[in-house]
């Protein structure tokens, strides 16, 4: 919720609102499967590929981060369809 609070404060001061800081935005903010398919493809499956195979005993890590992705995968294909469906 911390990118909330940093863009109400930036719309309390007349500042242009940050990217993925608009509370108003609903499809827009960083809970969301497209966000978040970003931030595991970019961030977080190079760390965690990276660090199983040094520590192969966490492979836990990666099979759950896997299960996570699938899951905003899921998110972001159901938006799509919902927004598909209202548009029509």
């Amino acid at each position: 919720m911390e990118f909330f609070k940093q863009g109400d404060v930036e719309r309390e001061r007349l500042l242009p609102v940050s990217p993925l800081s608009d509370r108003t935005k609903k499809r827009n903010g960083p809970a969301t499967g497209e966000n978040q398919i970003g931030f595991f493809d970019v961030i977080c499956n190079p760390l965690f590929s990276a660090w199983t195979k040094v520590f192969p005993e966490c492979s836990s890590l990666l099979e759950q981060l896997n299960a996570n992705l699938r899951h905003w995968q899921e998110d972001a294909e159901n938006r799509f369809m919902e927004i598909n469906v209202n548009s029509n």
